[in-house]
C-alpha cells in the first residue's frame, strides 16, 4: 500500500489528531513496510504497565478490602473506562492492516462512477460530510478531555495544603480518607508517604493516557463511518441524476471521430452501452462501500459490543452515585456529571454515525428509482434491479454480532440507565 498523502484526501478532512499522536507516522509505516514501529509498541507497553494494571489492582481490591456499596460499584466504574483503552489498543494492535485498508475511504478518488460534470457537487458533499466528521470528534475530544482534567485536578482540591494553608474547604470528606483520583484499592497501605504520592502520579497518567487512547480510536471509528456514509451519499446522487441526454455526445466531436457519423455515435444501441457501463461502475462502487462497511463491521464489532458494555455500565453507575450521593458533595457531583457526560457523548456519536450509515444505505435503491431508468434498455433495468435488491441489506454499524447501532439503539441504552440506576437506589434505600 501507498503511504497517505494529506493532499490526496477529501477536502475539508482534519486529521491534526492523527499527526500530533503520531497515528499518522504507524499507519504509513505499517502501508509501506507492512511493520508495527516503534510507536505502536511503546503505545501498547503503556496500556498494559498502566491502564492495564490499574484494572487488575482496581477489580482484585474488592476481595481483600472491606467496602460498602458505594465503594463496590467505584471498583467498578473506573476499570471500565481502563479496560476500554486496552481493549481499543489490542483491536487497533491485530486489526492494523485492515485499518489501513479501510482508510483508503479518507481518499478524495475512493469512487470511480462520478461523471465529470458532477464531479464539482460530489466533492461538495463529501466536504460538508468531512466537516461535520470533524465537529463530532472535536465533541468527543473535548468530552474526554474535560473529563481528564477534572478529575485529576479534583485531588488537588481537597489537598492538605488547600484545607491548611488556604483554609479552603470544598467537599465533606474526612481528613483520614485518602485523597485518590480514581476509585477501588491496591494491595498496600496507600495512605501514607510516600505510596499516596506514588499512587496518585500512577492515577494520573492512568486517567490521562486511557482519555487520550479513547479519544483517538473514537475520532478514527467516528471519521470512518462518516466517510463511509458520505461517499453512499455520492453513490445515492448519481444514481438519481442518471439522465439519457448526459449520454449524448456533443456535435463538436474530436478530429478522430470527424468521419463518423453523429447518428451512428448517439444511436440507441450507442447510447444504451454508455448507459450500462456508467451505471455497472455505480454497482462496483456500491458493491465496494459494501464490502468496506463489512470490513467495519468485522473489524470494530467486538470493540463497539465492548464500548457499549462498559458504557452502559459506567452510565448506570454515574446516575446511581448522582442521585444518591450527588448533594452530599458538590465535588462529588462535578466528577460524575463529566464522568457521564464523557461517555455519553461517546454513545450518542457512535449512535448518529451508525443511523446516519444506514438510513443512506437504504435510500440508494430509490436513489436508482428516482433517475431515468424508465428510459434505459432492459439490461439497464436489470442493473437498476439487482442494485435495488442489494440495496435491501443495509450497511450498518453492529454490536453482538446481532444488533445495529442506531438512535433505537441509545434510547434503549437510555432507558436502561435510567431504570437500573432507580433500582440500585432502591437497593440501597432499603
Amino acid at each position: 500500500m501507498e503511504p497517505l498523502e494529506e493532499s490526496d484526501l477529501v477536502e475539508g478532512l482534519s486529521v491534526n489528531y492523527m499527526k500530533y499522536s503520531g497515528l499518522w507516522k504507524i499507519i504509513n509505516d505499517y502501508r509501506v513496510t507492512g511493520k508495527k514501529n516503534i510507536l505502536l509498541k511503546i503505545g501498547l507497553l503503556i496500556s498494559f504497565l498502566f491502564p492495564g494494571h490499574y484494572v487488575m489492582f482496581s477489580l482484585s481490591s474488592i476481595f481483600f478490602s472491606e467496602v460498602d456499596f458505594q465503594a463496590a460499584t467505584m471498583f467498578v466504574l473506573n476499570p471500565c473506562s481502563g479496560l476500554q483503552s486496552v481493549l481499543k489498543v489490542l483491536v487497533f494492535w491485530f486489526g492494523l492492516h485492515s485499518q489501513c485498508q479501510i482508510l483508503n475511504m479518507m481518499k478524495k478518488d475512493f469512487l470511480r462512477c462520478i461523471p465529470k460534470d458532477k464531479a464539482e457537487e460530489a466533492k461538495e458533499i463529501m466536504k460538508k460530510i468531512a466537516i461535520r466528521s470533524n465537529y463530532f470528534c472535536i465533541a468527543g475530544i473535548s468530552a474526554n478531555a474535560i473529563c481528564v482534567l477534572v478529575w485529576n485536578f479534583i485531588p488537588i482540591l481537597r489537598s492538605q495544603y488547600f484545607r491548611e494553608e488556604l483554609n479552603i474547604k470544598l467537599d465533606n470528606m474526612e481528613t483520614n480518607t485518602p485523597n485518590k483520583i480514581l476509585g477501588g484499592g491496591y494491595p498496600f497501605n496507600y495512605t501514607i508517604t510516600p505510596w499516596s504520592e506514588c499512587v496518585y502520579v500512577f492515577e494520573f497518567i492512568v486517567c490521562a493516557w486511557a482519555g487520550f487512547v479513547i479519544s483517538l480510536h473514537e475520532c478514527i471509528l467516528i471519521q470512518l463511518v462518516m466517510l463511509l456514509w458520505g461517499h453512499i451519499q455520492v453513490i445515492n446522487f448519481v444514481l438519481s441524476n442518471i439522465r439519457r441526454s448526459d449520454f449524448l455526445v456533443k456535435r463538436n466531436l474530436p478530429t478522430r471521430l470527424s468521419k463518423i457519423k453523429e447518428d451512428d455515435i448517439n444511436s440507441s444501441e450507442a447510447v444504451n452501452k454508455r448507459m450500462n457501463d456508467h451505471l455497472l461502475n455505480c454497482v462496483k462502487d456500491h458493491q465496494l462501500t459494501m464490502k468496506v462497511g463489512d470490513q467495519i463491521r468485522d473489524l470494530y464489532n467486538f470493540l463497539i459490543t465492548a464500548q457499549l458494555g462498559t458504557g452502559l455500565l459506567i452510565m448506570i453507575i454515574s446516575v446511581f452515585h448522582f442521585q444518591y450521593y450527588g448533594t452530599k458533595d458538590a465535588l462529588f457531583t462535578v466528577k460524575f456529571v463529566v464522568y457521564l457526560g464523557y461517555c455519553m457523548v461517546e454513545n450518542v456519536l457512535y449512535c448518529y454515525c451508525g443511523a446516519y450509515l444506514e438510513a443512506a444505505s437504504e435510500e440508494v435503491g430509490m436513489g436508482f428509482y428516482s433517475g431515468e431508468w424508465y428510459k434505459g434498455d432492459a439490461n439497464f433495468r436489470k442493473i437498476g434491479q439487482m442494485l435495488m435488491v442489494r440495496s435491501l441489506r443495509p450497511v450498518s454499524l453492529i454490536a453482538v454480532q446481532l444488533y445495529p447501532v442506531n438512535l433505537t439503539t441509545l434510547t434503549s441504552l437510555l432507558q436502561l440507565t435510567y431504570s437500573s440506576s432507580a433500582l440500585m437506589s432502591r437497593f440501597v434505600n432499603e
